[in-house]
């Protein structure tokens, strides 16, 4: 098939309100731009227009995006059309300096299919600066220069920053409160609060803060320790200087909480004696500070399963958090009770580990030794797992693919102890006669419990699904029973039975009537006929598809499908799919079918193309072929 036309968006002037700006000052940037098309096929769909900046003045991967404008007109660009649009742009403290591009690119990401993208890019000359902006700390203060790490102790700081550049800071800026060892700002330094800055700061002008900040547990500890104040910290204003922008205060003695010992009341974690495996049990636990100060920081308590009553992060399997109170004074406790749900472990003794301060936000005297933290429960005698059984599995010797098949089968519960979940039992398709990773998943379904199935008790089913695309011959259907595990057991491996099973399959084959040449633009006619020609009847349904590609080999990730419109008529014939037309509900060994259909062609390169219909394009009837 030979196509000869296709859109060419062309980006044919541009122009610029200034050719100077000034980057992270909210500086307002007016663009103007036209877009032509110049090519002889009216694009499909809208695309958006996209601006940069760059020091080359072509467009690549380096550039800089700056600002975005789509195009939502409900009306194609006809050939020869032309549409002027403008927008203002903000140039970022992050562009480039200098001489530099700002490029207008037309549909940058390709979403019109175009003959030439060459001419897509505008360049327009631009010099970008910094403005004339020094935001200094001038002054800055701490209510205590002696501060308690890891407590929730808290330190009030005042600063005050002024301008002393020639131009006003008009962009959006924080200012930085940090711990530090050294006098100056650099990446070791702890952040401990950022604080939104006025919008505007005239020449000269200042403003002041003050904030609360709180010292968190940290290793930055001594009498010679720094609270920073750096403005802008994050450099969303643009700055000509920025050598004033940090103020120290020095002298700083950070300790760690004195005399706070957190511990878990030995005896008092409490839980049932027994239970099952999967079950949700209530425990309750207290804790006490043992230390002679008030604890105040938040911390958390967290809840373990652990075959032994010490903690050992390799074998403790964790269940959840709780957060503690955020104050405790010297000698005083507090008690929680919470409900867990326990893993689906094998039978035998398990014990609930809480470790308070898990995290170690509370700082502690003891901290070098937090046995203390650590308080288990008595031995849970977790009682014995049920156990599943497939004692029956039916399903038909002989299917073909696209077939309603109905499989029965019984599962019981051959254990005397109750099943506490609900599960679904699965079907898959292989070519082992026994089950492993290599199955194919076919079908899923719940099984019939009533809260749960009691030991030695058993229910039946009956399902009916329907063979999807799969390898023919001889094969094996499995059921997998509980396939997702939701039920703790004390089964081994996968509980699955066998049936083996013939696969059948039609084989469909496709003519095509269609034209050798085609002009962008405009519907030609297209016809094909669909035939089983196997002894095997097609009882699925399916969506033929035709796509155009320049191989000569269909390759689905490459074609590109075609919108269809009924024969005859202007609009599309199914309006939420206009790319499949329904073939019939069945077709007989040896039947046929026909579709003609109109079809309009996407914009492209000319040159020779390659039509393609598929029939069953989602692979819903199994073929052998």
């Amino acid at each position: 098939m030979l196509l000869s036309v296709a859109p060419d968006l062309t980006v044919v002037s541009a122009n610029l309100g200034f050719n100077t700006a000034v980057v992270g000052n909210d500086f307002k940037l007016p663009v103007t731009w036209t877009v032509e098309n110049q090519g002889n096929f009216a694009p499909p769909q809208n695309w958006s227009d996209s601006f940069y900046i760059s020091s080359r003045n072509t467009y690549d991967g380096s550039a800089q995006l700056v600002g975005e404008v789509s195009r939502d007109d409900p009306l194609p660009l006809a050939i020869g059309g032309t549409y002027t649009s403008s927008t203002t742009l903000t140039i970022p403290n992050t562009a480039l300096q200098g001489q530099q591009y700002l490029l207008v690119v037309t549909d940058p990401s390709n979403t019109i299919n175009e003959s030439n993208t060459a001419n897509n890019t505008f360049p327009l000359p631009i010099a970008l600066s910094q403005p004339s902006v020094d935001l200094a700390v001038s002054s800055a203060s701490a209510s205590s220069s002696n501060l308690v790490a890891g407590d929730g102790a808290t330190v009030s700081v005042s600063w005050t920053v002024t301008n002393h550049g020639n131009d006003t800071a008009q962009a959006t800026w924080s200012d930085g409160i940090y711990l530090s060892s050294e006098t100056t700002y650099d990446t070791s330094a702890l952040l401990l609060g950022s604080f939104a800055a006025p919008q505007t700061l005239a020449p000269g002008a200042g403003y002041s803060q003050t904030q609360t900040v709180t010292i968190p547990n940290t290793t930055l500890l001594g009498g010679n320790e720094n609270i920073l104040i750096v403005a802008n910290d994050l450099g969303d204003q643009g700055e000509n200087s920025t050598a004033g922008g940090t103020a120290a205060i020095g002298n700083i003695n950070v300790s760690p909480a004195q005399n706070v010992d957190l511990e878990v009341v030995p005896g008092s974690v409490t839980a049932p004696a027994s239970a099952a495996p999967g079950q949700s049990i209530s425990l309750s636990w207290t804790v006490k500070n043992a230390g002679t100060a008030a604890a105040g920081a938040a911390w958390t308590d967290k809840v373990y399963a652990s075959p032994t009553a010490t903690y050992n992060s390799a074998t403790a399997t964790y269940l959840d958090g709780f957060p503690a109170p955020s104050t405790l004074a010297a000698g005083a406790n507090y008690t929680q009770t919470q409900s867990v749900l326990l893993p689906g472990a094998a039978a035998g003794d398990s014990f609930i580990l809480v470790r308070t301060n898990a995290a170690g936000d509370q700082a502690e005297s003891d901290a070098a030794n937090d046995a203390n933290n650590v308080g288990a429960s008595g031995a849970i005698a977790l009682s014995s797992l049920p156990a599943l059984a497939i004692t029956s599995f039916m399903a038909p010797a002989h299917a073909n693919l696209g077939d309603a098949v109905t499989l029965d089968w019984s599962v019981e519960n051959t254990s005397s102890v109750a099943t506490t979940a609900s599960w679904s039992d699965d079907v898959y398709v292989s070519d082992n006669s026994t089950f492993d990773g290599t199955a194919q998943y076919l079908a899923s379904f719940q099984a019939p419990l009533a809260g749960s199935l009691a030991g030695g008790a058993s229910y039946n089913q009956s399902e009916q699904f329907t063979l999807p695309y799969t390898q023919t011959g001889s094969r094996y259907l499995f059921l997998v029973a509980d396939a997702g595990g939701a039920q703790p057991v004390s089964n081994s491996g996968p509980i699955a039975a066998s049936s083996q099973i013939a696969l059948g399959a039609p084989d469909l084959t496709v003519t095509l009537d269609s034209p050798a040449a085609a002009a962008l633009g405009q519907a030609f006619d297209l016809s094909w006929t669909v035939t089983n020609t196997s002894q095997v009847a097609a009882n699925a349904s399916w969506e033929d598809a035709v796509f155009i590609s320049s191989s000569a080999n269909f390759d689905p990730a490459t074609a590109t499908p075609l919108r269809l419109l009924v024969s005859g008529n202007t609009s599309y014939g199914n309006a939420e799919d206009p790319y499949g037309i329904v073939a019939p509900s069945s077709l007989a060994a040896g039947g046929s079918y026909t579709r003609a259909v109109g079809v309009v062609l996407p914009s492209m390169p000319a040159g020779n193309y390659y039509l393609f219909v598929v029939a069953d394009r989602e692979n819903e009837q199994g073929k052998t072929n």
